[in-house]
């Protein structure tokens, strides 16, 4: 008889354990939320800044932006623009082929205390032969206080900048990165 006493106990305090988690969850997602912002707010002025300036003076970007959804734990900043890139058939032709690229770097606020998500993507497809799309996705967790010290090196959010902007490529980018705490790259 006392057997279903002890199961509504058991439920009754994994609901509680479940309940104090989320709330654990919140809390060091909110203190996430407090210590990357300072970092966005300072690539968001950045990009604010850079697509203020004339299309012409700021070439080869032709876009640049950013989104966020109040209430989201995730930041994207975007940028495109047309580049010419070497392509050859079978080793004999080279030629420059132009393409429209896209890259964007998605911030996504953990909740696990002072982490963050990073996940840093290009596309590019051929202009005409639309067929030939490449594509480059990165996924980084870092400490979020080295996004914002960054160890001494370099500001990041003008290196991220500069390569959302086109001035830069991806591996300038990724010397200039706070060692992660893991990363998952794919082609």
């Amino acid at each position: 008889m006392i057997n279903w006493i002890e199961e509504a106990e058991k439920r009754q305090n994994q609901k509680e354990r479940q309940v104090n988690k989320e709330k654990t969850d919140d809390e060091i997602i909110k203190q996430n939320h407090l210590k990357i912002h300072r970092f966005i707010t300072e690539l968001k002025n950045l990009v604010v800044r850079v697509s203020k300036i004339s299309p012409e003076a700021r070439q080869p970007s032709n876009e640049i932006g950013f989104t966020h959804l109040k209430g989201e734990n995730k930041y994207e900043f975007y940028g495109s623009a047309y580049i010419y890139k070497k392509s050859s058939l079978a080793i004999i032709f080279i030629s420059n082929r132009q393409y429209i690229c896209w890259r964007r770097i998605h911030f996504k606020i953990t909740d696990e205390i002072n982490i963050v998500k990073v996940k840093v993507s290009e596309k590019c497809t051929p202009v005409k032969k639309h067929n030939n799309s490449k594509k480059k996705k990165i996924k980084y967790r870092f400490n979020i206080d080295e996004l914002s010290v960054n160890g001494g090196k370099e500001n990041l959010a003008i290196i991220m900048l500069n390569w959302i902007a086109f001035k830069i490529s991806y591996s300038e980018l990724k010397k200039s990165l706070p060692d992660n705490l893991y990363n998952n790259e794919s082609n």
